[in-house]
């Protein structure tokens, strides 16, 4: 005996609808998720490229006699070349103590770059019309009254601003020792201080990039996430 087939029921509006709206909140969660995790793999490997700044850093202050790196910009370049400002440049400074070519044997025209110098979470796009990358971290530069006005890598010879010498490991113990001094701190619009230059300040970014907290290194190598700019110490 024959039944008679019937047509299968198209969705209602309402039932297509239903469906949209649950597709578009799930989307919703992955792409959120995603985010998420893309943010906090950021904040890792930023924690993490600092940690080996700051092994590189001990390691240049015990081959020179226990003076730390320096003299050095307080906008910390990522990149470095042979030419005239790389005695400058802590990334030249630590190059060779994690595998760089040093500054002085690149040829002409060739830019070495240190990833451990620059956030993972901002671009590093450079252009023959902008060949220099927005400082990522500024180097300690608000220390309570030393002999070179409270920079302990010293300082840049920069307009009427004359060369400072890096201090001596050592002299972090008059501020607490090595383990309350931090070194870099990563930068943002947010940061006022002085030593923050208008020429490269609008190139930051306008506020932390990991949640409001600014990835830290201090002289003994540990790193930190600040909510709050360092007081002087």
């Amino acid at each position: 005996m024959k039944y008679p087939s019937h047509p299968p029921r198209a969705f209602t509006l309402i039932e297509l609808l239903t469906v949209i709206a649950i597709i578009g909140i799930l989307a919703g969660l992955v792409i959120g998720s995603i985010g998420a995790a893309r943010k906090k793999a950021h904040q890792v490997r930023c924690i993490s490229n600092l940690r080996q700044i700051g092994i590189a850093i001990l390691a240049y202050t015990d081959e020179h006699k226990g003076i730390l790196p320096g003299p050095t910009y307080v906008g910390i370049s990522a990149s470095y070349k042979n030419n005239s400002t790389a005695i400058y440049q802590l990334a030249a400074q630590l190059g060779p103590y994690m595998s760089y070519p040093d500054a002085t044997t690149l040829q002409s025209g060739v830019t070495v770059t240190v990833p451990q110098l620059h956030c993972p979470s901002r671009p590093l796009n450079l252009t023959a019309e902008d060949p220099d990358e927005p400082a990522t971290f500024i180097a300690q530069c608000n220390m309570k009254p030393l002999s070179n006005e409270g920079r302990p890598f010293g300082n840049a010879p920069v307009g009427s601003t004359p060369e400072r010498k890096p201090i001596p490991f050592t002299e972090l113990e008059a501020h607490g020792g090595a383990s309350q001094v931090w070194s870099l701190m990563e930068v943002d619009q947010q940061v006022t201080w002085s030593s923050v230059s208008d020429t490269w300040k609008p190139k930051l970014p306008l506020s932390p990039a990991h949640g409001g907290r600014r990835t830290t290194l201090y002289f003994d190598a540990r790193v930190a996430l600040l909510n709050k700019l360092p007081p002087k110490i």
